[in-house]
């Protein structure tokens, strides 16, 4: 199997590392990629790379090898937790069931120099994660409205188009494009909505 250019670049700046040192050991612990070795000045020096990282985001000489095993285990120990975090995380989002129906509404806001709000209404669903949903339309709070600016909350069966979307339903909602996720609306709030054009 080709390595990855990031692959490559590490393993060229471990040899290099490891070259520059001369006598150095090399330890894998999980993610880790840890040299072990003395400088040119005889300083006891740890380098330590995490997953396909090109650098060693871990560079440091110390004064004993003690200071240095108790500085590696301190990275260990917190390479253990994040290891453990995201066995919880990826268990959480396999076992997760969103609660949606057909009817219940996502609303999600989007924009960098205006704010755009855009409401989706569920149809239909597939399945235990997935919903169909369809846009509908927001009508302005009354009393929202300011320069070029105004509140808006969605309006139940009010569609504007024909298009449906196929989503997953997560653990933060659904995502319909890569600049708009939405949440489940709870009915009540009202979203900031802009245009400066």
């Amino acid at each position: 199997m080709e390595k990855t250019k990031s692959a490559a670049v590490q393993e060229a700046n471990i040899q290099y590392f490891c070259n520059w040192y001369g006598e150095t050991t090399l330890e894998e612990y999980k993610t880790l990629k840890i040299i072990r070795g003395v400088n040119q000045y005889d300083k006891i020096v740890l380098a330590v790379w995490m997953g396909k990282q090109k650098d060693a985001f871990h560079r440091y000489s110390y004064r004993s090898e003690e200071d240095r095993e108790k500085a590696l285990n301190e990275l260990k120990s917190r390479e253990d937790s994040r290891q453990a975090y995201r066995e919880k995380r990826k268990a959480e989002r396999k076992a997760f069931i969103p609660e949606f129906e057909i009817g219940d509404i996502f609303v999600g806001s989007w924009g960098y120099e205006q704010t755009n709000v855009n409401a989706y209404q569920v149809v239909g669903r597939k399945g235990l994660h997935f919903a169909i949903v369809r846009p509908i339309k927001q009508a302005v709070v009354e009393g929202s409205e300011g320069h070029d600016c105004c509140n808006v909350k969605p309006i139940k069966d009010s569609f504007h188009s024909e298009e449906l979307f196929n989503v997953k339903v997560g653990q933060y909602g659904i995502k319909i494009n890569s600049c708009i996720t939405a949440s489940k609306w709870d009915g009540e709030s009202s979203f900031y909505n802009s245009w400066y054009y």
